[in-house]
């Protein structure tokens, strides 16, 4: 039998303090609007107040759009830490040049068939 737990209720279950655990998650999301929902529907589905990191999944259609969504939702407290994921030189250039809060981390996909040593 498969059991699914939210990160809230693990957190619980595990009786140590929330500030002690850095929970990570992903926005799978294009543009404010979209990201601006999923961030708020994330937070529900966990179970949490916030998330101590969350990362745009990958550059996609509108990544100022659904950066701005992340940056203010930090300013709201809902977010502790912003970033990308496999975001190239001038996609991160262009988020850099555009919002206060600069990504804490360019999380970049690196396997034995794909290095990315020039992203690296």
């Amino acid at each position: 039998m498969i059991c699914f737990i939210t990160a809230g209720a693990a957190v619980k279950e595990s009786g140590l303090p929330r500030e002690e655990l850095f929970i990570t998650t992903k926005a799978m999301t294009t543009g404010y609007r979209a990201t601006k929902l999923g961030i708020d529907n994330s937070l529900t589905e966990a179970g949490l107040d916030y998330f101590d990191l969350m990362l745009i999944h990958w550059p996609m259609q509108d990544d100022l759009g659904t950066y701005r969504a992340l940056e203010e939702a930090y300013q709201a407290c809902k977010l502790r830490s912003i970033g990308v994921s496999n975001f190239n030189r001038a996609q991160l250039g262009e988020i850099m040049a555009n919002f206060q809060t600069v990504p804490v981390v360019d999380q970049i996909e690196t396997c034995v068939l794909r290095q990315q040593t020039k992203l690296h």
